[in-house]
């Protein structure tokens, strides 16, 4: 089996696209913060860029649904072409 990490799929998949991601703690209030908190390496934001969440002037960026989506499937592709 290989050692490749989430983290490394996800950063050869945004290298391929030409998508920048980065490694980095925040303090957010993301549903990944559970895990995150208990020491469990965890992917966030993968999902539409978007703010002003939780209010009703949250919104999210129509135009990153398609880089989005895409980093999502490279990275799930890379994951399973380097997981042997």
């Amino acid at each position: 089996m290989s050692d490749i990490t989430l983290y490394q799929a996800v950063k050869r998949a945004g290298d391929e696209l030409g998508i920048e991601v980065t490694e980095q703690r925040t303090n957010g209030a993301a549903d990944a913060g559970f895990t995150a908190s208990m020491g469990i390496p965890t992917i966030c934001g993968m999902g539409p860029v978007g703010g002003i969440w939780h209010r009703e002037e949250e919104y999210m960026e129509l135009d990153t649904f398609e880089s989005r989506t895409l980093l999502l499937v490279h990275s799930v592709l890379q994951f399973l072409k380097d997981y042997k």
